[in-house]
């Protein structure tokens, strides 16, 4: 049969996937390489943007996250996906990487970079808000490598979400005497910031 809709029938052949696969997906320490392929490949039959993170079972459940790997364009793929998961007993389906209570070192490219050597200060642009990142040891050269960071950083602070659509302008700098790490550290970044946020954005009247 002509299928009318081959791409609202690419979210449910992806669901009909991961189903049939549930068990190998939920064991996937036992063929980890292989597993992470192919689910990969099958989010690519949708959006080449999409990713997955996959979290240690929890009472008897992992959390699957479906993310755009922050790339905006690719928000409605994500969101097609999402509401098209059917219910699992073993699952939390999760839309964009969500905000964590606490956050980790990030090791990448060569360069690990601890929380608690990210400080920031906010500021008001428009309706949006602008970060400046003070970063320890930071330098400029690894300029590419450090942006990769942060943006997990971010994400694990704020949420992928609100990064893409709240945010402004994001600049690192060296860290600074006047900065002090531990009012300012990057743990306390989502609290501060929904609080700015919230301020720019209050109804008139």
């Amino acid at each position: 049969m002509f299928d009318l809709f081959p791409q609202n029938s690419a979210y449910k052949k992806f669901w009909n996937w991961f189903e049939k696969n549930e068990n190998r997906l939920f064991n996937f320490e036992k063929e980890q390489i292989i597993i992470f392929n192919e689910l990969k490949t099958q989010l690519n039959i949708i959006d080449s943007n999409l990713t997955f993170e996959l979290s240690s079972i929890q009472d008897g459940k992992r959390e699957f996250v479906i993310s755009a790997d922050g790339l905006k364009k690719s928000f409605a793929s994500v969101e097609k996906l999402y509401n098209e998961a059917p219910g699992l007993n073993k699952w939390i389906i999760t839309k964009f990487r969500p905000r964590r209570e606490k956050l980790y070192s990030i090791d990448y490219g060569g360069i690990k970079v601890n929380p608690d050597d990210v400080a920031f200060a906010l500021v008001p642009n428009n309706n949006k808000v602008d970060i400046i990142l003070y970063i320890k040891n930071y330098d400029e050269t690894d300029k590419n490598i450090y942006g990769a960071i942060v943006f997990l950083l971010l994400d694990s602070a704020l949420g992928e979400y609100d990064v893409e659509t709240k945010i402004g302008r994001i600049d690192m700098n060296p860290s600074k005497e006047m900065i002090n790490f531990n009012e300012n550290n990057i743990q306390f970044l989502s609290k501060r910031f929904d609080e700015v946020f919230q301020e720019l954005n209050k109804m008139p009247g």
